[in-house]
């Protein structure tokens, strides 16, 4: 006959063991659901580091833009420059009409001019002032542009 702490301590023996292996089976349960969480981390990961690139990559475009839009404004604020230095020109031209209009025949023989290049020129100055305008409105368009894209990129 078994002696009763013998049935006891195989009770005990088997207990334990039913309920190791019942935490063998969540263990193993968990360490799946683990697994694929890891999984989904390094697929997520992967994606961020792939749409961080992306916007480095949209970065650098924006700024090599507006650097070649900088430069271009640079060069239209030279030709401006130079537009208005012709004004000035023709500005003295049209005093030069003035003196003409007030009777003053003999500057236009001692600067070797005609009245038909004087309205020549003055046409040009017309012409150029327009242009020189239309020119301003662009550059303040493009300053304002390059302002937006400025602020959009600091947000």
């Amino acid at each position: 006959m078994v002696c009763p702490g013998a049935k006891l301590k195989a009770a005990r023996r088997l207990g334990f063991q039913r309920e190791a292996e019942h935490t063998c089976e969540v263990l193993q349960l968990q360490a799946q659901h683990l697994i694929r969480d890891v999984e989904r981390l390094t697929l997520e990961r992967d994606d961020y580091r792939n749409q961080r690139d992306q916007w480095e990559e949209m970065a650098n475009t924006v700024n090599t833009e507006k650097e070649e839009l900088k430069a271009d404004l640079r060069e239209q604020v030279a030709v401006t420059r130079r537009t208005q230095e012709q004004l000035a020109a023709i500005s003295e031209t049209h005093n030069f009409q003035d003196d003409l209009d007030s009777g003053k025949p003999d500057s236009v023989e001692d600067m070797g001019c005609d009245r038909s290049s004087i309205g020549k020129l003055i046409v040009n100055h017309w012409k150029e002032r327009e242009a020189s305008r239309t020119q301003a409105m662009r550059d303040n368009a493009a300053i304002e542009e390059l302002s937006a894209l400025d602020r959009q990129r600091a947000l």
